[in-house]
């Protein structure tokens, strides 16, 4: 399971931002795609950890702007994984599709569905570490949310 306090520290980062607005759902989107763009990307241990905590922030994050809570629950995401045959970074297309028809309720279940599957493939450990080392780096970072996307100075 990912740490509360964790999850708790990322939503009160990003509602500082004012990044928790349902209107920055399709930039949030983008900004998963792009840390799932630098986990394939990575060329060593510290890259690949700092894409999987970063794609967790933006995971969490989203969920948020569905207005529905970070749920994980390993039981109903293992079947469904087994039932559907689904890797780790296949759920993003369906978030996307998602996404296209506006259902947040799914928006939020496939992201849910996302960390759930990290959590099962990398470890929990693992996992809570790469979160809090991403929330350590971008805990005090300064910029503005501009069109829904937080632009660091």
């Amino acid at each position: 399971m990912i740490k509360l306090e964790l999850i708790n520290n990322v939503v009160a980062w990003a509602r500082e931002r004012e990044l928790l607005k349902e209107e920055n759902m399709t930039a949030q989107f983008l900004k998963v795609c792009e840390e799932v763009s630098e986990y394939f990307s990575a060329n060593d241990r510290y890259e690949t950890e700092d894409a999987i905590g970063d794609i967790m922030v933006t995971l969490i994050v989203l969920v948020k702007q569905t207005g529905e809570e970070v749920s994980l629950d390993y039981d109903l995401f293992s079947d469904y994984r087994k039932k559907q045959n689904y890797s780790v970074f296949s759920v993003l297309a369906f978030i996307g599709s998602e996404l296209l028809k506006r259902d947040n309720k799914k928006v939020a279940f496939r992201a849910c569905q996302m960390l759930t599957l990290m959590l099962a493939e990398f470890g929990e450990r693992y996992c809570n570490d790469c979160l809090s080392s991403a929330y350590e780096v971008i805990k005090n970072r300064k910029g503005k949310t501009i069109n829904g996307t937080f632009i660091k100075d």
